[in-house]
């Protein structure tokens, strides 16, 4: 994302203002001293790059969904440093900012982020993507556990080379 001016402030703040300015992800990089950085538009439409079986016992467990309201956000409000802000909201669907007991929605879940954006017409993108992003309708699995003893040995190599966000999916579950 094009940013606005930056403060004087550690390189640290100024990368991960960066980082929440672009909503991408920043990691240790896993192949030499230093981080690494994947872009926002680097997660959308991953291939994947690893498929596990659940009924060949390639997942260890626990292996359980978690059913919480952690990462839902349906009512959004960006507001640019120094600039204008945008307000977007899931109208329809189960995770509607309406009241459940009307029998769709899931109540407001609002979020107000500050982002250090160029321009004021960033922000309806912005917030619009946080939105989409807080009311995927999945379960959430904070972690999955592979077997590795179940995986043929150059199936085991390929999982130890998975990086944080990359696509996993999953077959044959209960």
């Amino acid at each position: 994302a094009l940013m606005g001016v930056q403060a004087r402030a550690t390189m640290m703040e100024l990368v991960n203002e960066a980082v929440v300015a672009d909503m991408g992800s920043l990691t240790e990089s896993r192949n030499s001293l230093g981080l690494a950085y994947r872009l926002r538009s680097g997660h959308y439409n991953q291939a994947v790059v690893q498929t596990l079986d659940y009924s060949a016992g390639h997942l260890a467990p626990p292996f359980r969904p978690v059913e919480d309201d952690q990462a839902i956000r349906n009512d959004v409000t960006v507001t640019r440093k120094g600039g204008s802000s945008f307000q977007a909201q899931q109208l329809t669907g189960p995770l509607a900012v309406t009241e459940p007991s009307s029998g769709v929605g899931a109540g407001r879940y609002n979020t107000e982020v500050t982002l250090n954006l160029a321009y004021d017409s960033q922000a309806p993108d912005a917030a619009s993507w946080l939105v989409h992003m807080g009311t995927v309708d999945e379960a959430r699995y904070p972690s999955i556990r592979v077997n590795v003893a179940k995986l043929a040995p150059t199936l085991a190599l390929d999982v130890l080379a998975v990086n944080c966000d990359d696509r996993i999916v999953i077959e044959n579950q209960k």
